[in-house]
């Protein structure tokens, strides 16, 4: 068999992959995310049971695999499917607390507190450090610690919680785990006063502890001398756990008798799988064997894992190590001509041409969604593709993917009324959250009327930054590109009319409302009274903002920066639109007008008595604004003449300096 030597970060990561956790990054962001780019939306169960929405393919590679196997002709079982599940949870964090196992390591830590009369705190560490690196590993696993709670509760039951004997077996495990993370206690062999169970606990207690501090070749030869022993209740674990001690020695670069520790290893597991009597450890054993061929044959391994996805695999627990060791390895220069892993690649690049040649020899549905979304409005495909995905039922895990790429090209096409048929269909279905957010944005685009376009513009979001939420639970919200139409091509008439709509939520109503106040006096005859009333309330602005506002004072020059194709409503009075918005322009940023309009009246009417406070307010204003190339020199100018003329009042003093705005 080929043995290649893999990087020291591999060999961490085959030594974690049974445990590690790789969890959605915290974040501080609350942008709200209509879409995600890498996954699908909470919870991932429903993605995994075929609700598959519009797939991208951008996803996570481990989503992918799901996608493929609801998109071809053999979906996943029920047992694939849990093993799916398990894996994409774990990665995501989204286990749900009722399905979150007992801690066996705090489980542990509270029996032995109860038992020796004190309080529990917190669970004992059972990392330790990879010698020589920043990196650690879990040395204890939770089934070390579960099957320490299990033996010590049976002991206690068949001798009796106070029993001196099982004290000391108690004091003899206590002594194992010590050396989960740094220690190297060596636990004292047996005598015949204990009896014949605990004398058998006591030699795979000795054996243990000697694995957990590193002695592998003293571990070894310990475990295998009890895996002798058909007396011995541990004969078993043991034979199974002698395979572990070479696969963990050589993961650790620690050196062991054998010149070949993982070539051993293979050979001990493949007998134990053949073995029908270690049954009970076959999972186990497999897990460790995969293990093995991943650090030996790394490319083996991959496709091994990716027949395994392919279908026909019945135990959730190979699934879900095929799906973790296939994810890990595709960056490991390994390769595969699968028609999983060539279908993965194909979607990812956006290879139109292999996707067709594909499509065409199989008509497999996976092939007709990666030729319909990465293909070009202009290719000369788009006729007989149009053709083959009208006929994808709605029964199909593809139709809410194929439905959003037939509008795409029909819109490009501009077979408006055949674009809006085909997503009213698709619209009127049950489909995942971020899935309607892009079909509404589609809508919204051949909005034939006001109330159309309102109708199709609340939006849920499917995340925060970078976290996902339940779709279920977050309020409405303005998308960007519904944003720009009414900031930029809506008249105000027509603005008015879509903040008096009662239909529209009060998240997305009370905005706009807001912002047309202001846009109606900007749009009026703006005066000193007008900058007035802006002073006292910083966050007026004549536009509604989709995303997260970080300039905390009034408005920039020229106003939001969101584009967005004009809908057909809006057509016939889109020379009015533009006319206001370049009233809007003319006037530069909040900050500037504001500070302009307020000088002037300081110069026209210098006795006015609210033209101090005006003058503070409006510099003060400049520190947090979104300014232009006048707002410094402005500020500086108002600055002077709030100092020069009304240098004794409260106001002049309550501002010593002017700032320069964003």
């Amino acid at each position: 068999m080929e043995h290649r030597a893999l990087s020291r970060p591999l060999k961490v990561a085959a030594l974690m992959l049974l445990c590690a956790a790789v969890a959605t990054p915290c974040s501080f962001d609350t942008t709200p995310i209509l879409f995600f780019d890498v996954r699908p939306d909470m919870p991932i169960d429903d993605y995994v049971d075929g609700r598959l929405g519009i797939v991208q393919p951008t996803y996570a590679r481990s989503h992918l695999v799901v996608a493929f196997r609801h998109l071809s002709s053999k979906p996943p079982s029920n047992a694939e499917r849990e093993g799916f599940r398990d894996l994409l949870r774990h990665r995501l964090n989204e286990v749900p607390f009722e399905a979150r196992p007992v801690n066996p390591v705090e489980q542990w830590e509270r029996l032995r507190m109860n038992i020796r009369g004190l309080e529990y705190k917190w669970p004992p560490d059972r990392t330790r450090s990879v010698a020589g690196a920043y990196d650690s590993y879990d040395n204890c696993t939770d089934d070390a610690f579960a099957t320490a709670s299990k033996t010590l509760a049976q002991h206690m039951k068949t001798f009796g919680a106070a029993n001196p004997a099982v004290m000391r077996w108690l004091d003899a495990q206590e002594m194992v785990f010590a050396n989960c993370t740094e220690g190297e206690a060596r636990i004292p062999e047996d005598d015949a006063s204990l009896p014949a169970a605990l004398r058998a606990d006591r030699q795979y207690q000795i054996a243990a502890a000697n694995f957990y501090a590193l002695r592998y070749d003293d571990a070894r030869a310990r475990f295998l001398a009890i895996a002798r022993d058909r007396q011995s209740p541990w004969q078993k674990t043991a034979r199974l756990v002698a395979a572990r001690v070479l696969i963990r020695a050589e993961n650790l670069d620690v050196a062991i008798k054998d010149e070949d520790p993982l070539a051993l290893a293979e050979q001990e597991l493949r007998t134990i799988l053949a073995d029908a009597s270690m049954k009970s450890l076959h999972d186990a054993a497999w897990d460790l064997f995969a293990v093995t061929t991943l650090r030996r044959n790394p490319q083996q391994r991959f496709r091994d894992a990716a027949n395994g996805l392919l279908g026909g695999e019945t135990s959730a627990r190979r699934v879900r190590t095929h799906l973790a060791d296939y994810t890990i390895l595709w960056d490991k220069e390994v390769t595969g001509d699968d028609e999983l892993t060539d279908w993965i690649r194909t979607f990812q690049s956006g290879d139109v041409a292999h996707a067709l040649e594909r499509w065409n020899a199989s008509k497999g549905t996976p092939w007709l969604v990666a030729a319909l979304t990465h293909v070009k409005p202009d290719d000369a495909s788009v006729a007989s593709l149009l053709e083959a995905s009208k006929n994808i039922g709605a029964d199909s895990a593809a139709a809410t993917s194929v439905a959003y790429h037939r509008a795409r090209l029909l819109l490009a096409a501009d077979r408006v009324d055949d674009a809006r048929a085909e997503l009213d269909r698709v619209l009127a279905r049950d489909i995942p959250v971020s899935a309607r957010n892009q079909l509404l944005a589609q809508r919204r685009a051949v909005a034939r009327t006001l109330a159309e376009f309102l109708r199709d513009t609340p939006s849920r979001p499917v995340g925060e930054g970078a976290d996902a939420i339940d779709p279920e639970e977050a309020a409405p919200h303005l998308p960007e590109d519904a944003a720009a139409v009414l900031n930029t091509w809506t008249p105000l008439e027509t603005l008015a009319r879509a903040a008096a709509d009662e239909t529209l939520p009060t998240e997305i109503r009370d905005p706009l409302a807001r912002a047309l106040s202001t846009r109606r006096l900007l749009l009026g005859e703006p005066s000193f009274e007008t900058a007035d009333v802006f002073v006292h309330d910083t966050e007026l602005r004549p536009y509604i903002h989709a995303e997260h506002y970080y300039y905390g004072n009034w408005w920039c020059a020229g106003g939001p920066t969101q584009t967005a194709p004009v809908p057909l409503f809006l057509r016939p009075t889109l020379s009015a639109a533009n006319a206001e918005q370049e009233q809007l322009r003319a006037m530069g940023s909040g900050a500037s007008w504001i500070l302009r309009t307020v000088l002037a009246r300081a110069k026209s009417h210098p006795n006015d008595p609210r033209v101090p406070e005006a003058l503070s307010l409006a510099i003060l204003g400049t520190r947090r604004a979104c300014g232009d190339g006048d707002t410094e020199k402005l500020a500086k100018e108002a600055f002077g003449a709030l100092h020069r003329k009304y240098g004794k009042t409260s106001w002049a003093a309550e501002t010593p300096y002017w700032y320069k705005p964003y």
